[in-house]
């Protein structure tokens, strides 16, 4: 249980790298059964390809019309 609990702790930390570096907040696609080991990768991929994309684009998923700003 403590892992999990670690594991969610850092998402959360590279969220908020991620937020001050870029000016928005990173966000993994609803539903998509995107575990958070894999959010915390595509942070760090993000992050050190210093490219801002969204959670659904970092997952390589085509972003549905009700998610666009």
């Amino acid at each position: 249980m403590g892992t999990k609990s670690t594991e969610l702790q850092r998402y959360y930390d590279l969220c908020d790298i991620y937020e001050e570096r870029f000016g928005e907040r990173f966000w993994i696609p609803a539903g998509c059964g995107i575990s958070i080991s894999e959010g915390i990768f595509a942070i760090k991929s993000v992050l050190e390809g210093d490219v801002c994309r969204n959670g659904y684009e970092a997952f390589g998923l085509e972003v549905p019309y009700a998610a666009v700003r």
